[in-house]
């Protein structure tokens, strides 16, 4: 198990729904993200350290950021980087 695991054994966290989807209570789900936050990792392996998809976090994340006001970063393409260098 990861360091982050939502699966501690212990407490009940997640149910299953009826498509067996696993379905992760609000608070469990903040509180990921404030260690995503402190942790400095990248979002893609902290989500398979906590045992979760990506696509999973990443919207966690994404409704996050967007009620609290901040912009998504995006990453730079390619021809923005060209059009700097000339």
């Amino acid at each position: 198990m990861g360091a982050y695991d939502i699966y501690d054994g212990e407490s009940r966290d997640f149910e299953a729904g009826r498509r067996g989807r696993v379905r992760v209570q609000v608070e469990r789900q903040q509180a990921l993200l404030d260690e995503f936050e402190k942790s400095g990792a990248g979002g893609a392996k902290f989500a398979r350290l906590a045992g979760i998809k990506y696509a999973t976090f990443a919207g966690w994340l994404l409704k996050r950021r967007r009620q609290r006001g901040r912009a998504v970063k995006t990453a730079p393409s390619a021809s923005a980087d060209r059009d700097d260098a000339v």
